[in-house]
């Protein structure tokens, strides 16, 4: 299991959740028959198997088929089609020490293009515009101790780190739309701090302010939306009309356990979506828990979750280098609270990464 340096130790936690997907076949029996697509949305989905091979499926939400975009790989994926379907972004490490970085494959002619070669190794990337001539990162800077978001040219490979020169503001999470930003924010210091109790003290880590702001492109005109009491914020995704976000994390304010959330991007008002105490308290629920990783998007009508999630009676297995429950894809009808599977993995996988192309 690869790992950074202890100056951002949640980024730990982080790679023990980016696991890739897993060998699946191009055509798998689908398990819901209605063949209309809602608006053409697609997820994606990263997963990682007991042979500890990785792969990225594009899944029809509606009719639960599957094609493959890229497996076989041996470290752990993530990654996000583009809004035009034509290219996928991942990162990827090349051998077994290998840093992540950044790449790219067309979809079409299955080419791919290594965008970066960054010896501190690449975090998380996302589309900056639709054709891939901008892409967004999350990286260790060299004069920065603190994780950042990087933008960087696919053609000239130029990187720029955004808000570098707030030395104690690591980016943990990210997402772009159009010509903004969203990023999960938090003391690097406090961090650093509260691991050290926890593992001193051999103890749950504390929660921590997070920061939920966006900002421009370039990196300026930030803007504070919500500051959220966590113990981690793992996931954040635009929604479709970038008007709202929807994130993933553990113990949020008063809550227990996991749960996904809906913020207002206007207003920052928070809703919740799905939390762990509401999948205990239904009858008959075929998924116990949402587990780590906390993914979770919404369709583009905002009537439908779709979400990573423990199945029932899930027990923990052995895959290759960690020990986990798998996990599954899952849709949650926000209308009629009814939750469904809607993309079986064949195999039991660990869900790593679920992003949607709307």
């Amino acid at each position: 299991m690869k790992q950074k340096s202890g100056l951002v130790a949640s980024l730990f936690l982080l790679m023990f959740i980016f696991c890739g997907c897993a060998k699946n076949p191009t055509n798998t029996t689908p398990i819901h028959k209605n063949n209309n697509t809602l608006d053409n949305e697609k997820i994606v989905v990263s997963a990682y198997n007991r042979e500890g091979k990785s792969s990225i499926t594009l899944v029809n939400p509606e009719n639960g088929l599957g094609e493959v975009l890229l497996d076989n790989r041996e470290v752990w994926l993530s990654g996000e089609v583009s809004s035009d379907k034509k290219s996928l972004v991942y990162v990827d490490a090349l051998g077994d020490t290998g840093a992540w970085n950044v790449f790219l494959r067309d979809l079409k002619t299955k080419k791919i293009y290594q965008v970066t070669n960054d010896s501190l190794g690449k975090l998380s990337a996302r589309f900056g515009d639709k054709n891939g001539k901008v892409i967004y990162s999350e990286v260790m800077g060299s004069s920065v101790p603190a994780s950042k978001i990087a933008k960087i040219d696919t053609e000239s490979k130029n990187s720029v780190l955004l808000d570098s020169d707030q030395k104690d503001r690591a980016a943990e999470r990210f997402d772009v739309f159009e010509n903004k930003i969203v990023g999960v924010f938090v003391s690097e210091s406090q961090n650093n701090k509260r691991w050290e109790e926890a593992n001193m003290k051999d103890i749950e880590l504390r929660q921590l302010p997070y920061s939920i702001c966006e900002m421009d492109k370039d990196g300026k005109n930030i803007r504070e939306i919500s500051k959220i009491n966590a113990i981690d914020i793992d996931f954040i995704s635009y929604g479709a009309d970038g008007k709202y976000i929807t994130f993933g994390g553990k113990k949020i304010g008063n809550d227990s356990g996991s749960g996904i959330y809906k913020l207002s991007i206007e207003n920052g008002k928070l809703e919740r979506l799905l939390t762990d105490t509401m999948l205990k308290e239904k009858e008959k629920s075929i998924v116990s828990e949402i587990g780590p990783g906390r993914y979770g998007v919404l369709s583009k009508d905002e009537k439908k979750l779709y979400f990573a999630g423990v199945p029932k009676d899930a027990k923990e297995m052995t895959f290759k280098d960690i020990t986990s429950k798998p996990r599954s894809l899952y849709q949650y009808d926000l209308e009629t609270k009814k939750i469904e599977q809607i993309y079986d993995p064949k195999e039991p996988v660990i869900i790593t990464d679920v992003t949607i192309s709307y």
